[in-house]
C-alpha cells in the first residue's frame, strides 16, 4: 500500500472532512469574543490546530473503542479499521499523537487552555464508552461538541467570562430587536381581519388602511 492510500485511509477514518464542517463551532466564539479580545493570526492558527487534534483524537479512540462492535455491524463492517486496511497499533498511535497536539497547541494558547486540555480529552473519551450503558449518548455528545466553542472562548479571552460575555450578549439580542416595529393590538373583527391579509399585499396603500382601527408599521 502506498503512502497517499495509507493517508487516505487515515482521512476516512478519522472523517477528516468532517473537521472542516465542524470548525465553524470554534470559529463563532472566536468572532463573538473578537471585538473585545482581536485575534491574531497565531492564536488562530493554533486554535484550529487544536481543534483538529481534538476532533482526530475523539474519532480515533472511538474507532478503537468500538472496533469489535463494528466488525459485527454490516452497516460499519466496510471501514477502514474492521476491513483491517489500518492497524490497531496504527490507530493508537494516531490517536496518541493527535492528543498530544491538542495538548500542545493548548500550551500554546495560554496556560488556562493548558490546564484544562486534559479534561476535555477524558469528556471527548467518555462518549465513547457511554454508548455501552446509556441512552442518552448523544447528550454527552452534544456535551463534546459545546468543547470547540468554549475552548475558543478561552482561548482568545484567557477567562471564562469578561466584557466579551456581555458585548456578545448584546450584540445577539439586538439581531432580534427591530427598531421599527411597535405591538399591534387587533380586536377579532372582519375588517381587522381584512386589514391583516391587505397589509401583507405589496398593493397595501394608505386609502386602505383608513378603515382600519390600527396602522400597519412604515
Amino acid at each position: 500500500m502506498s503512502l497517499a492510500e495509507k493517508i487516505h485511509d487515515f482521512g476516512r477514518l478519522i472523517r477528516f472532512s468532517h473537521t472542516v464542517f465542524a470548525l465553524p463551532f470554534a470559529l463563532a466564539s472566536v468572532a463573538l469574543a473578537w471585538p473585545a479580545h482581536p485575534v491574531g493570526l497565531r492564536t488562530l492558527i493554533w486554535i484550529l490546530v487544536a481543534m483538529v487534534g481534538a476532533r482526530s483524537a475523539a474519532m480515533g479512540f472511538n474507532r478503537l473503542a468500538d472496533r469489535k462492535l463494528d466488525a459485527l455491524n454490516p452497516r460499519t463492517l466496510p471501514w477502514e479499521l474492521p476491513q483491517g486496511k489500518v492497524k490497531v497499533w496504527e490507530v493508537s498511535l494516531l490517536t496518541g499523537l493527535s492528543s498530544l497536539l491538542l495538548v500542545y497547541a493548548a500550551y500554546q494558547l495560554n496556560p488556562l487552555c493548558f490546564a484544562l486540555s486534559p479534561v476535555a480529552l477524558a469528556i471527548i473519551f467518555f462518549y465513547s464508552l457511554t454508548k455501552r450503558f446509556t441512552w442518552a449518548s448523544h447528550l454527552f455528545l452534544g456535551l463534546s461538541l459545546s468543547i470547540a466553542p468554549m475552548g475558543a472562548w478561552l482561548a482568545v479571552s484567557g477567562a471564562p467570562s469578561s466584557n466579551a460575555g456581555h458585548n456578545a450578549r448584546q450584540r445577539l439580542r439586538s439581531v432580534f430587536q427591530s427598531r421599527n416595529t411597535r405591538p399591534v393590538h387587533v380586536s377579532p373583527s372582519t375588517t381587522n381581519i381584512k386589514c391583516l391579509v391587505a397589509s401583507a399585499s405589496p398593493r397595501f396603500h394608505t386609502a386602505s388602511s383608513n378603515h382600519c382601527l390600527w396602522r400597519p408599521s412604515a
